[in-house]
């Protein structure tokens, strides 16, 4: 103590009493915090530290409330994340959905225009089913009258009737007025058979027409002397050819097709005879067209399909 009291400068007294000094400022300072300021009127600083408490309290309390909204949240929370999963999933099917219903409108854009361009249709025809009905009730009126005539023509004919008296012959008349009777000419085992005639003169008339065109008709040779020489000898050329081919190509038919033929000798005859028809026929169409003669013979070889050789009734369903 003496040594320190005695030294005071290299001693560490004057530095204590400096903090005593400063710890005394300090006690003051903080005795003015604590209480109220008489002349602010600010609130002390235990003042403070009790609304501190209060509002910890406050806070304290309101606890489980802050803990079910935060369980509330996350929950709410959980869902948005679900429902954004299920959207983004959905997303696609949505993305089609619009297409669709782009192109579903783009389809009633196009048929409303549709629509539109059928008024004109529609207003001429509700104008026509407007005179069709005006027309249809004139026309009722006339079968009203038509109705009246048919019931007087049925009361005068009961009055015929009645007065007619009924024998054997008038009980049969009226029994069967009318009687229908089917006659068969010929019968054909086959639609083969049938069908063979048309095919036969078919052949005929395109070998003849060929013939024609092949034939040098308006060509006179030096031995026809006249009109009719000449005349004759194409005629008579014309004439063997469709002699020879009517001959022979019935004879093909029967024996390599066994055509079932009724009466042979018929059919030859009738065979040569279509043969020359048409040989006559395409030769007077070649002297007097010339070619276009030809192809007029065509031209009825053509409309033979179509009911004239070949009627469409002959034609089997089956």
């Amino acid at each position: 103590m003496n040594n320190e009291l005695s030294n005071s400068k290299t001693s560490g007294h004057e530095a204590y009493a400096d903090a005593v000094n400063k710890l005394v400022v300090g006690m003051a300072q903080l005795n003015d915090a604590v209480n109220v300021s008489k002349k602010t009127g600010t609130p002390s600083l235990s003042q403070a530290i009790t609304q501190l408490q209060a509002g910890l309290n406050q806070l304290n309390s309101k606890v489980p409330a802050l803990t079910s909204g935060v369980n509330q949240l996350y929950t709410g929370s959980t869902q948005l994340a679900g429902g954004l999963n299920q959207l983004q999933g959905n997303v696609p099917a949505l993305t089609s959905g619009v297409s669709q219903l782009y192109t579903g409108s783009g389809q009633l854009a196009t048929g409303l225009n549709q629509l539109n361009g059928k008024v004109p249709t529609l207003a001429s025809g509700v104008t026509q089913l407007k005179d069709g009905t005006t027309k249809l009730t004139a026309n009722n009126a006339k079968l009203n009258d038509g109705t009246d005539q048919l019931a007087t023509g049925l009361a005068d004919g009961y009055q015929q009737l009645s007065a007619t008296k009924l024998t054997k012959l008038t009980a049969k008349m009226f029994a069967a007025p009318s009687k229908d009777v089917q006659l068969k000419y010929t019968t054909v085992k086959n639609y083969g058979a049938a069908l063979a005639p048309y095919v036969l003169a078919l052949a005929l008339f395109i070998a003849i027409i060929i013939f024609n065109f092949a034939y040098p008709m308006k060509r006179k040779d030096a031995d026809d002397q006249s009109l009719l020489q000449w005349l004759g000898g194409k005629v008579l050329m014309g004439t063997l050819v469709a002699v020879a081919a009517g001959f022979t190509e019935a004879t093909l038919i029967i024996l390599i097709s066994h055509l079932p033929v009724a009466h042979v000798g018929a059919f030859y005859a009738i065979t040569i005879l279509f043969a020359l028809s048409a040989m006559y026929l395409t030769q007077m169409l070649n002297i007097a067209f010339n070619r276009v003669g030809i192809f007029i013979a065509l031209g009825l070889l053509t409309l033979s399909g179509s009911g004239g050789l070949f009627p469409a009734e002959t034609i089997s369903a089956v």
